[in-house]
């Protein structure tokens, strides 16, 4: 199979030159990011690993938090208010419980009874926050107890106490709580020790953070962000941390190496550049003039500098020939203009015998009978329809000529009809204007006449005339409708399978011709359509595209 010079070129290029430096990219980017990925997820691992012991501790917490609870006698008296119970001494005996308690966890901060009903609270610090400031704490808290939908919280909840973070658990036991407070601080401690650079541990509520890099860190594979959700409670470990540095030799000597391949292949459109310059382009030119050829334009001519001698010549020889086929079309196109000119004004004449004899046969019978006003305004009528007859059949004329014609032509049927027909026009005066070919409605006018009227006893037409859109185009839609009996299946079908150019035949001579003739004025553009109403009669509609 043959190619072009270029794809012959290309191909070289690419079997052999891209291969290589695309594997070679392919190859160090495959490095880099298993690199990457390595230490992302040998980190999550660790990450996952201090979370789970976070979560065991926090669990024996809570174990420790309800033991106390269900077991506490003093708890179990203020709680349910026992009768005969001192609710002062009660909490006396609770704070010396829990204050011998709390040390038995090193993670607890604070430990504390509060009573919605009485809006108190019992609070015990550990030794190590004594010197915190334990009121302000206190306070803190029983704002935050008042609130129903903190206090139902059955899990452990991140909260702050004097600008530090602590995870929250409280047991609930009628309208008593009791609370134990655990600093973020020393769940993460062994987290912040481990060696990274860069590194930050946060603990926030779930949802906080996402593992989402910026662009930069992306591209520079540096950094890296893990987010572990605890089974505890409502809360999260956020680490944020760069690679270890001594990675980045190796991912420095990588990209300079894919540097070095993307400069060679650089090269590549450099090439293609000058062959497209100094040789394809003229071959494309030259092939761009031969597709407008084949789609009929024949305007353009190759400029006979095109770079080399052969295809100076090439282009003048081209020129030639275009100058040639201009020529032949230009003889072609008016001996055809001739022919459809001939066949136009064959096809109008068809229309005039038959009518043109019974007019001539009624004129002469109101001349025996000696009716001469009806005699000469019968002749003025048909002197005036058949002058417009024998005009150019080829020229399109305004739709009010067309009306004058039909006003004539019906003038001549009332004198020659015993039951005169009745005819409506509904067209706005705006439209009058429009050009449409010659005997457009007059030719459906004649045939609901010659074919409807001997069976009716009154025949009326009725002619309406809008102005339609389509998109950028604009049509005039003229309908014609009678009550008579309707078009004959036969042509109806018949009408419908015409392709043109149409064959005339012996009957219904005025709508195949009418047919004909759009055909020649519009290419396809303009359509009849022809129908049986199911309220009887018969109806026309025709399309014809103008220019506002």
């Amino acid at each position: 199979m043959k190619g072009t010079l270029k794809q012959t070129v290309n191909k070289f290029i690419f079997l052999f030159v891209v291969p290589l430096n695309i594997l070679l990219i392919i190859t160090n980017s495959f490095f880099m990011f298993s690199t990457y990925r390595q230490t992302k997820i040998s980190t999550e691992n660790m990450v996952n690993y201090f979370l789970d012991d976070i979560d065991s501790r926090l669990s024996t917490i809570s174990f420790f938090l309800i033991k106390n609870g269900t077991e506490d006698p003093a708890f179990q008296s203020i709680a349910f208010d026992y009768a005969g119970k001192d609710y002062a001494l009660e909490k006396i005996h609770l704070y010396q419980n829990l204050n011998s308690k709390i040390d038995l966890c090193q993670e607890i901060a604070y430990l504390f009874m509060f009573h919605s009903e009485n809006n108190e609270m019992v609070i015990i610090p550990s030794s190590e926050y004594v010197s915190h400031g334990s009121y302000q704490a206190k306070e803190t808290l029983c704002e935050m107890l008042k609130n129903p939908e903190q206090s139902l919280n059955a899990s452990w909840t991140l909260i702050t106490l004097q600008d530090q973070q602590f995870l929250l658990r409280l047991f609930k036991c009628n309208s008593t709580y009791l609370g134990v407070c655990v600093p973020t601080d020393t769940m993460i401690q062994k987290l912040e020790n481990y060696s990274f650079s860069n590194t930050a541990v946060t603990i926030a509520p779930t949802g906080t953070f996402t593992d989402k890099n910026s662009m930069l860190d992306f591209f520079l594979l540096r950094h890296f962000q893990i987010t572990a959700d605890s089974s505890t409670g409502d809360f999260s470990v956020f680490l944020s941390a760069d690679i270890p540095l001594q990675n980045y030799i190796t991912i420095v000597l990588c990209w300079i190496t894919t540097f070095f391949s993307l400069c060679l292949l650089s090269l590549i459109p450099i090439a293609n550049t000058y062959l497209q310059r100094n040789i394809l382009n003229p071959i494309l030119i030259f092939i761009e003039h031969m597709d407008s050829i084949r789609d009929n334009d024949f305007s353009s001519e190759l400029t006979e500098n095109m770079g080399s001698m052969e295809m100076d010549h090439m282009a003048a020889s081209f020129n030639t020939m275009i100058h040639r086929i201009q020529t032949m079309k230009i003889e072609l196109y008016e001996k055809e203009l001739q022919r459809t000119q001939l066949d136009l004004q064959c096809l109008q004449l068809q229309l005039s015998p038959h009518f043109f004899i019974n007019t001539l046969n009624t004129i002469y019978f109101l001349s025996i009978n000696e009716e001469n006003l009806q005699l000469q305004s019968l002749t003025l009528e048909f002197m005036e329809y058949f002058r417009a007859v024998f005009k150019s059949s080829s020229s399109l004329i305004p739709l009010r000529k067309e009306l004058e014609q039909c006003s004539h032509y019906i003038s001549i049927q009332q004198v020659q009809k015993a039951q005169k027909p009745k005819v409506y026009f509904n067209i706005p005066d705006s439209l009058t204007d429009c050009i449409i070919p010659p005997l457009t409605i007059l030719t459906f006018l004649e045939n609901s006449i010659k074919y409807a009227h001997e069976q009716l006893k009154l025949l009326k037409l009725n002619v309406s005339a809008i102005l339609q859109q389509e998109d950028a185009s604009y049509y005039l839609i003229l309908t014609i409708r009678d009550n008579g009996v309707g078009f004959p299946d036969s042509l109806l079908q018949d009408i419908e399978n015409y392709t043109p150019p149409f064959s005339i035949g012996n009957e219904h001579i005025g709508l195949k011709n009418l047919l004909s003739r759009f055909y020649y004025f519009y290419d396809g553009n303009a359509f009849i359509h022809l129908c049986n109403p199911k309220t009887g009669g018969a109806c026309a509609e025709v399309k014809i595209p103008i220019e506002l």
